[in-house]
């Protein structure tokens, strides 16, 4: 999907990464897996479809390099819902419940 051209410095950034042999299981050997890391849109380029072409883009990335699962992780608070709309439209929507710990410091 092309990103739509507008005029402004930033629109929308993303990084990714690779881990081809990190996650095992009962199953298989390895899980070649790709992960979407921080990733944002403009909110005032929100609903133009940017999000959704980052998205594509770095499944394809991963494709290309032999992963064979694309993964994101996001809040399940309603400040996150935007962005789990987004990763759903793109296609990521099998949800693994999970809890991160954290300690004040």
């Amino acid at each position: 999907m092309p990103v739509p051209k507008m005029r402004t410095a930033f629109r929308s950034s993303a990084a990714w990464r690779l881990h081809p042999c990190s996650r095992r299981s009962a199953r298989s050997s390895a899980t070649q897996l790709g992960e979407i890391g921080l990733n944002a849109v403009d909110p005032a380029h929100a609903g133009k479809g940017i999000g959704t072409a980052m998205y594509e883009l770095a499944a394809a990335r991963m494709q290309q390099a032999g992963m064979k699962v694309a993964t994101v992780a996001t809040g399940g608070d309603p400040s996150h819902a935007p962005a789990r709309r987004a990763y759903e439209k793109a296609g990521l929507n099998a949800q693994i419940p999970s809890v991160w710990m954290c300690r004040k410091l």
